[in-house]
């Protein structure tokens, strides 16, 4: 029974070393390609190009919602432009990123989440 206990341990022991040996390759062949950029460094980048836009809530005392619509510029690091609706629509968020930038201040790079209200005008 010990005898049959060592040769198994010593089959799975094999089998082992030669998946590993498999996982091996297949890490270096992975690490075979270069690298993309992680998000920190993409944001790093471009900096200075780069805005990001957000919808919050906020309850009322008298049991309304009203939708915050936030606009962050990257490089100066503070608030560009907010505004406040109770029923926010794609075409108002819209108006609120142009009135955000004017003329020449448009940003590259708009980050938003996935939001409903983003699809359509925000292409």
């Amino acid at each position: 029974m010990l005898e049959l206990l060592i040769v198994v341990v010593r089959g799975l022991a094999l089998m082992l070393r030669g998946h590993r040996e498999l996982v091996l390759e297949n890490a270096a062949l992975r690490r075979s390609r270069p690298r993309s950029q992680t998000w920190r460094t993409f944001l790093t980048n471009h900096l200075a190009s780069a805005a990001a836009v957000d919808f919050f809530t906020v309850p009322t005392l008298t049991g309304r919602v009203l939708f915050v619509l936030v606009v962050l510029s990257h490089c100066r690091r503070r608030i560009v432009h907010f505004n406040v609706t109770d029923h926010p629509t794609a075409t108002w968020a819209a108006q609120q990123v142009v009135d955000a930038f004017p003329d020449d201040t448009v940003p590259k790079w708009l980050h938003r989440d996935r939001d409903t209200i983003y699809i359509g005008r925000f292409r």
